[in-house]
């Protein structure tokens, strides 16, 4: 292959290496055999949120949401979507804007044998909490400039520990 300079008006492009044709494979008239099996398939929007899903493995994962749908508050695997329905209404959280402890508990509560993740969040700041399903509590605060500066574990809303601190500085230019 020889390579070739083209000129346009203007500028010059050199060719320099030669592509060959592709090579298409059949299409053999399902959809995984041009582009594999999906990562997740998704069963259920609320308010344009995912609400349900089942990923590759099939689990299924559902979300509620709050602070007016802006932040999910609950992830829960392990229960179908009409599970979740029958047991609460997602539009119970949905327009919340300020979410308590005892409303995530309920939450763990109706769904004790499922897999649940909770959450709480600084509205337009960041999360302030995060439950893991074992119960184990990740406490995040921030400054006043809205920058994580702190994280504490513990087993309750209370009881925590500080594990990570960040500091911040400035300076001059």
């Amino acid at each position: 292959f020889q390579p070739r300079i083209k000129t346009f008006s203007g500028w010059t492009a050199e060719i320099i290496q030669h592509v060959p044709n592709s090579n298409f494979t059949n299409f053999n008239g399902t959809v995984q055999s041009l582009y594999g099996f999906p990562q997740a398939i998704i069963h259920n929007y609320e308010h344009g949120r995912i609400a349900s899903f089942t990923k590759k493995d099939n689990m299924t994962c559902n979300y509620i949401w709050a602070y007016n749908w802006e932040y999910p508050i609950a992830e829960i695997k392990g229960i179908s979507y009409a599970q979740l329905l029958n047991s609460i209404s997602p539009n119970t959280y949905g327009k919340l804007t300020l979410v308590t402890e005892s409303q995530l508990n309920e939450i763990r509560f109706k769904f004790a044998a499922a897999e649940i993740f909770t959450f709480m969040y600084k509205p337009f700041i960041g999360m302030e909490i995060k439950q893991l399903p074992n119960r184990t509590l990740y406490k995040y605060g921030y400054d006043t400039f809205g920058r994580l500066n702190s994280i504490s574990q513990g087993t309750s809303f209370s009881d925590t520990k500080l594990i990570e601190q960040y500091k911040y500085h400035v300076t001059n230019e």
